[in-house]
């Protein structure tokens, strides 16, 4: 009786044990068609700012070249014609050249990827202080993705996890020293890219592929994955690993895929940037399970997007103009 007590119990033990590390796929056959017409809150000349962020009520426009003698503009909802520039344009120390950025929560993180060096500017905090301090660090992260995480830690894409068992992303704080990639880590991967979401509410991270259909969902703290959502396709790109000359490079074998260009998310949901064969920009929105919830078409070009109170705001490009566009949902 013991011992076939035992043997249910080890039986019972091993199914749980599948049940946690099977993965949830979602399947998404058809998208929301409705066109939405949202409202025009910020107008500009095409071309200027290359991404902007609404955060914790106020605009947040990135420009990547220095267009306007900085990189980052912040300004109020509430009053647009008030600003505040941060980090200067150029190649002196505490400046930056050509820049990339990524948000969470009420931090955006800029990286110079000429000069190699990142800050991590806090929008709350630097509008209840203009002199809050905005500190250089240099960026020895090989990635194509990073961004902030708790505290002053962050949260970066690892490469060599496309071509080997290793974890999608790593957490590091800002003093350390970043994993070392394997033989199956990155020389030159050029298409390999995506967005990552951070839910600290829920303990998950997402990774929304920009060269697939597919959302990743992963355990934050054991970074194992729980869940893809994925849309569905009669046709595919093929992605093939070329290595010439020690340089490793990977190339789609016949066509750009479909994919999703950006993502934000908050405590509740995912929002991310689907662009169809029409070149039509799909807002959909997702649970943190990866369930599609609702969605849009946008109505323009959309570059990037954010979450604020009961809107979602895309920055939308266009020939003549950008704009910045408030949807309801």
């Amino acid at each position: 009786m013991k011992s076939l007590l035992f043997y249910i119990s080890l039986l019972l033990l091993l199914t749980l044990s599948s049940c946690t590390d099977r993965i949830t796929r979602n399947i998404i056959i058809s998208l929301p068609s409705e066109v939405k017409e949202g409202q025009t809150i910020l107008q500009t000349p095409a071309g200027q700012r290359e991404k902007v962020y609404v955060i914790d009520g106020n605009i947040c426009s990135i420009y990547e070249r220095g267009i306007d003698r900085c990189v980052l503009e912040i300004q109020p909802l509430s009053d647009t014609s008030h600003s505040i520039s941060l980090i200067p344009y150029g190649s002196e120390p505490g400046e930056m050249l050509l820049v990339d950025c990524s948000a969470s929560g009420s931090k955006i993180l800029i990286r110079d990827i000429v000069q190699k060096t990142y800050t991590v500017v806090d929008v709350t905090k630097v509008m209840e202080d203009s002199s809050h301090r905005i500190e250089s660090l240099p960026m020895t992260l090989l990635t194509q993705e990073i961004t902030p995480f708790d505290n002053d830690r962050l949260l970066y894409l690892n490469q060599g996890s496309f071509r080997s068992k290793e974890p999608r992303f790593y957490i590091i704080g800002a003093e350390e020293q970043g994993h070392m990639l394997t033989q199956n880590g990155r020389k030159s991967l050029n298409v390999l890219d995506g967005t990552l979401l951070y839910n600290p509410t829920a303990g998950k991270v997402a990774f929304v592929s920009m060269y697939s259909p597919q959302i990743e969902l992963y355990n934050a703290k054991t970074k194992k994955i729980l869940s893809t959502t994925s849309i569905a396709r009669s046709e595919d790109a093929e992605v093939v690993y070329v290595d010439t000359e020690n340089i490793s490079e990977y190339l789609f074998a016949n066509k750009v895929p479909l994919c999703f260009l950006t993502a934000t998310s908050d405590e509740d949901r995912i929002v991310a940037v689907y662009r169809d064969e029409q070149d039509f920009s799909h807002i959909l929105l997702f649970d943190w399970d990866g369930n599609l919830q609702s969605g849009f078409i946008a109505g323009g070009e959309v570059w990037s997007v954010s979450i604020y109170n009961d809107y979602i705001y895309c920055w939308e490009k266009a020939r003549e103009h950008d704009r910045l566009v408030r949807y309801k949902y």
